[in-house]
């Protein structure tokens, strides 16, 4: 079957048709208002206005694979000052979305000070996990190539991810490969961090997985970040909204405390009273990333700068 393809002035999205069925109509409703519309909601609160112009390059081609493009969208501000660098990672149930999705998260991020790469990655059911995760890691590698061509510095590389891609970033932060580049932080909203335990006939999953938990278990404990977080693993900032009825907020917190076992510098903030999709635009959550990574992207960047004078 043919894919959607969904364009307003702030959106183009790319949504698979069986991806309607992976949910019960109680949790796909809201999920795929969420993927509609999370692009072109602006971040709950106030709005700011820009502090300084943007340099936007858009349709970056990544890589070519099974005939599909998977292209990405760098926002930084404009001059010649070097930047660290965030890979995003939009969400969607591994099954819809698109870079644009996390559009107004990467301009608040280029706004202070950051060069953000958002990129895309193929879709399931058509290509089933872990080809979302390989095409992260892909994407991972080609951003560090050209960071110094964007005027990034690679060695202060983070990551931010929210649902599907909370856990897609988790998995590059708590499980790298040997030659990838060092990942120094990492954001996850609403993130799944344990497939362990979930029923072994889950029918949203198995069309993901190519499989159930019955049927392929190691498959699905390969993609939590739960069994792969390390005392190694880089700083990590969750959120999670408290009212989450898509993504379970003990999810977050089982995750955050595994990571306060293994000594790993960690935060959780919970968005009191909200769900999945109103945590995703809650302008707190966005503030917090944002010193978040400053304080462990931006701040050192800076300290190393003087120190070089």
């Amino acid at each position: 079957m043919f894919g959607v393809r969904v364009q307003t002035t702030r959106l183009q999205l790319t949504l698979q048709p069986a991806a309607f069925c992976l949910l019960g109509p109680a949790l796909w409703a809201p999920l795929l208002f969420a993927i509609f519309f999370q692009g072109i909601l602006p971040l709950e609160g106030a709005e700011p206005q820009p502090t300084s112009p943007l340099h936007i390059e858009r349709n970056l081609l990544v890589r070519e694979i099974d005939g599909q493009k998977l292209e990405a969208d760098l926002y930084r501000p404009a001059g010649e000052t070097v930047c660290p660098l965030v890979m995003m990672v939009h969400g969607g149930a591994w099954s819809a979305g698109d870079k644009s999705n996390v559009e107004r998260h990467a301009r608040q991020l280029a706004e202070n000070g950051f060069a953000a790469v958002a990129i895309q990655y193929r879709l399931a059911p058509q290509h089933i996990y872990p080809a979302q995760l390989d095409d992260c890691r892909f994407a991972l590698r080609w951003a560090a190539q050209h960071a110094t061509a964007w005027r990034a510095d690679p060695q202060k590389l983070g990551l931010w991810g929210y649902s599907a891609g909370a856990q897609l970033v988790a998995m590059l932060a708590c499980q790298p490969l040997p030659g990838e580049p060092t990942i120094s932080a990492c954001v996850a909203g609403g993130l799944p961090s344990d497939f362990t335990h979930i029923p072994l006939d889950n029918q949203m999953l198995s069309q993901v997985m190519g499989g159930s938990r019955r049927e392929q278990p190691e498959l699905y404990r390969a993609a939590s970040p739960m069994e792969f977080a390390s005392r190694d693993t880089c700083p990590i900032f969750l959120f999670h909204g408290s009212s989450d009825l898509i993504v379970p907020y003990s999810s977050s917190r089982r995750f955050y405390e595994r990571l306060r076992e293994l000594s790993v510098e960690s935060e959780l903030l919970t968005v009191q009273g909200k769900g999945h999709l109103l945590t995703f635009i809650d302008r707190s959550a966005a503030e917090k990333t944002v010193a978040f990574l400053k304080s462990h992207l931006l701040e050192q960047t800076a300290a190393t700068d003087r120190s070089g004078e």
